[in-house]
């Protein structure tokens, strides 16, 4: 759906560009709000999180102040947040880091292509499936008998 927001944690403002660009470039015209530092994305998100549902958030690991880890433990641990769908996309594929993210409850971890083409590709059937395929809590409606 074009008219849900993304929410990119990424302080690299060109990764940050080049993921616009993706976005862009694959028909997406979602509404992106960043956040650069790692400190502001729980006021944030415990500010806005009804007020703009349903959304994804695409989350870089390394960051200043507050790391992707412990945003991540942080939102799992919140009986509101942690419907939230992060996606981790970062640069690491190490082992560690991919096993504590899946441990922590991330809903996916994709490593950023450094080939543009691939990076585009990535981002299209990401949000393709995040945004159009997958039934988020706000839009299943109340079970009747």
């Amino acid at each position: 759906m074009q008219g849900r927001q993304i929410v990119a944690v990424e302080d690299s403002d060109q990764d940050h560009d080049v993921f616009c660009w993706a976005l862009k470039r694959s028909g997406r015209k979602n509404p992106v709000v960043r956040i650069a530092t790692g400190d502001r994305v729980i006021p944030f998100l415990q500010e806005k999180a009804t007020e703009h549902w349903p959304f994804v958030m695409v989350l870089d690991l390394n960051l200043p102040g507050m790391g992707g880890l412990e945003i991540l433990r942080t939102m799992k641990a919140d009986p509101v947040l942690r419907t939230i769908p992060v996606i981790v996309l970062t640069t690491s594929e190490h082992p560690t880091d991919v096993d504590t993210c899946y441990n922590l409850g991330v809903n996916s971890y994709l490593k950023k292509s450094l080939d543009t083409l691939n990076f585009v590709k990535d981002v299209q059937v990401m949000m393709d499936y995040w945004l159009d395929r997958v039934v988020l809590p706000e839009q299943v409606q109340p079970w009747t008998a």
